[in-house]
């Protein structure tokens, strides 16, 4: 019999076509039943119907995922879980969340970064995280340890890229990673982050801070916003740039 890699229990079979990136999300970016891609490494746009998903655990843990997703989505997207308000500042605006339950949007942010790492593996493909980083991930997910750190940014509403999602990448200084689901960026540290970043992660509490920043600020995206600009201008694109901007006029 199988094992799954996350719960380490021997299971009949995996669960078929188990989501890397939450389904409430990657439904919103379709256009016409289509996934739309920024394929950065050719500079265009590419399409297909097929979803982020594998068969990469069993069936609980996919289980427990969906509880993930669903709070997740009660916090980002809904509005039926804690609360976000825009504060201003002398230097930067920011956006509060508060009152959400630490565990579970905790276990949601880490959810991401575990599955993505699962999925490549079972392609052979590369991870951006070691498997010692993924045994962190493991023991912070299921309450064992609490030393992963999560900081994070909102991007402008104005911005092209606040309507993106897209899969965890290694941050600029190796330190981490992050991802993005449409205006909200998580960084994931696996050592204590600076004193300086302590005020804006995610505490305890259930109060994180997000400073509203363009898509070029945000420094771990390293050149992806100067690549996006190159497929916006690369006449090639233009037909799938114009139904891109159709679905969010």
């Amino acid at each position: 019999m199988p094992v799954c890699p996350f719960c380490k229990l021997s299971v009949s079979e995996f669960k078929t076509n188990s989501h890397v990136l939450p389904r409430a999300w990657a439904k919103r970016t379709k256009i016409n039943g289509q996934n739309i891609y920024l394929n950065l490494k050719d500079s265009k746009i590419a399409v297909n119907q097929t979803d982020y998903a594998d068969d990469y655990w069993c069936e609980d843990c996919e289980n427990e995922s969906a509880k993930d997703d669903s709070y997740g989505a009660g916090v980002l997207l809904h509005g039926t879980r804690g609360k976000i308000v825009e504060c201003k500042g002398k230097k930067i605006n920011w956006k509060e969340i508060s009152a959400v339950d630490h565990s579970k949007f905790r276990k949601f942010i880490l959810s991401i970064v575990i599955r993505d790492y699962l999925a490549r593996s079972v392609k052979g493909h590369a991870s951006v995280v070691s498997v010692v980083e993924f045994e962190q991930l493991r023991e912070n997910y299921c309450g064992g340890r609490d030393d992963i750190y999560i900081t994070g940014s909102y991007i402008l509403d104005s911005d092209p890229l606040s309507k993106a999602i897209h899969g965890p990448t290694r941050t600029r200084n190796n330190d981490g990673v992050n991802f993005q689901l449409f205006n909200f960026c998580f960084l994931i540290y696996f050592s204590k982050i600076d004193i300086k970043l302590e005020p804006i992660s995610l505490k305890k509490t259930g109060e994180m801070r997000l400073g509203i920043v363009t898509a070029d600020q945000i420094g771990s995206w390293k050149d992806m916003p100067s690549e996006h600009q190159k497929i916006v201008n690369d006449p090639k694109n233009k037909k799938q740039l114009e139904k891109i901007a159709k679905k969010y006029r």
